[in-house]
């Protein structure tokens, strides 16, 4: 869009590097002054399907379209104020000049010459985290676990005779490694835990590098590597146990059915928590649960057993379900965890029983041990790559031994038609 005879507007896609689906780009501003032109990321990403290149708006058909579109009037607002600023105040008026003062709203003077601060690259850093959330791009548990990073980082600071105020070109490679030390020792943090803040805090700073908030980058090393944790697991036994227990206390009942519902679906329990009447579907004779699941998005679609089915009549005219409306009598997180606990010293179960316990079980006990094949698993759980479905779905010995005895039977049949030859 031309604004002024010599200032232009315009917003367009770009496809990010190393993207795994080529239908979601990046939104970016492009200003052009006196045929120059800069780009600045808006942070905003979209499906190409849903922008509209006339307009250069995000269509009005997708529910997300008012923040957008309003956080991109916003932009060209400021940067036409920007503009107005500089010609008010006699200074040159480039592009680079303009994208600095924009990206930097501050005082006009700091803006055009001082260096920016660590506080300023996290602050702007969780400006954007905000709108992502806001856009429903990322979940409320990755905001929040950008906002502890960065809570975590500011409190370490002083420990190393920095502060929020330093700049960046203060921060060493021996600031890092005291933050891993820190992480570990000091906070008590596993190997794991300390590797996703220090990721975390590398995108941080990897941000204000790509959105020229800073001239160079910021390298960011750790000895800290990711190992997949054991996951456990129900065995059959445990679950049937689980299941015929009698309890006196109406409160565990309960809670064991909820947990039983997930063994036999494999919902995590912010989709129990949310899960309603509506959610229920009948889908060509059977019945389904389709709800998003609140991590990713994804919509999680799951047909019922009969186990799962019993449950749901079973509490369709409990009060605790009416009140609030709820497709089952589920507690807070912390109450469910503390709950089971108990019922795991009732019962006797030696394996820890928690909330994401149930969803491990039915990955592997209920749905590979019983031939469901991997890449149906990985559907159902809604999971946006197999190699996350393996992480959670284990191969117990017993499924191992079922499957050589398979094909040693299928092996032997072939040789007593002659078709193989097994000799020494």
């Amino acid at each position: 869009m031309k604004i002024y005879s010599n200032l232009t507007i315009n917003y367009w896609l770009r496809t990010p590097k190393n993207s795994k689906d080529a239908n979601f780009k990046n939104i970016y501003c492009r200003l052009i002054v006196n045929n120059k032109r800069a780009d600045i990321s808006t942070n905003l990403k979209i499906n190409s399907k849903d922008w509209c290149s006339i307009s250069e708006r995000v269509k009005q058909k997708n529910g997300q379209e008012s923040s957008y579109n309003s956080f991109l009037d916003e932009m060209r607002n400021q940067l036409i104020e920007t503009y107005n600023l500089l010609k008010q105040l006699n200074k040159l008026i480039t592009t680079s000049n303009i994208k600095n003062l924009y990206l930097d709203k501050n005082s006009l003077i700091t803006s055009l010459n001082s260096t920016k601060t660590i506080k300023y690259l996290i602050d702007k850093f969780l400006e954007s985290v905000t709108i992502q959330y806001e856009s429903k791009i990322i979940s409320e548990s990755t905001r929040r676990a950008y906002l502890c990073t960065s809570k975590t980082f500011r409190t370490f600071l002083p420990t190393v005779g920095l502060s929020i105020d330093s700049t960046p070109d203060e921060l060493t490679r021996i600031t890092f490694m005291e933050f891993e030390r820190h992480l570990i020792l000091v906070r008590k943090q596993n190997s794991n835990s300390a590797y996703r803040v220090i990721k975390q805090l590398r995108r941080i700073f990897n941000f204000s590098y790509e959105n020229d908030l800073i001239s160079n980058r910021i390298e960011i090393k750790s000895n800290l590597r990711y190992r997949n944790p054991e996951r456990k697991f129900l065995t059959l036994e445990e679950v049937q146990l689980l299941e015929k227990f009698e309890f006196d206390d109406i409160i565990y009942e309960e809670v064991r059915d909820v947990f039983i519902f997930s063994i036999y679906t494999g919902f995590a329990f912010n989709e129990l928590y949310r899960m309603k009447h509506n959610n229920i579907r009948e889908i060509n004779g059977r019945i389904w649960v389709t709800i998003s699941r609140q991590k990713t998005g994804n919509e999680q679609k799951v047909p019922l057993l009969p186990i799962p089915i019993r449950i749901i009549k079973k509490y369709e005219s409990h009060p605790k379900c009416s009140k609030n409306q709820k497709l089952l009598p589920i507690r807070c997180n912390k109450e469910y965890n503390r709950l089971l606990k108990e019922i795991q010293t009732l019962t006797g179960i030696q394996t820890k029983l928690t909330t994401h316990i149930g969803r491990h079980t039915f990955a592997t006990t209920i749905a590979l041990c019983n031939g469901l094949s991997i890449e149906t698993l990985s559907k159902i759980l809604s999971h946006t790559s197999i190699k996350v479905t393996q992480l959670y779905a284990k191969v117990v010995d017993s499924k191992v031994i079922e499957d050589f005895d398979k094909l040693n039977s299928a092996l032997n049949t072939r040789v007593n038609r002659g078709e193989v030859h097994l000799g020494a």
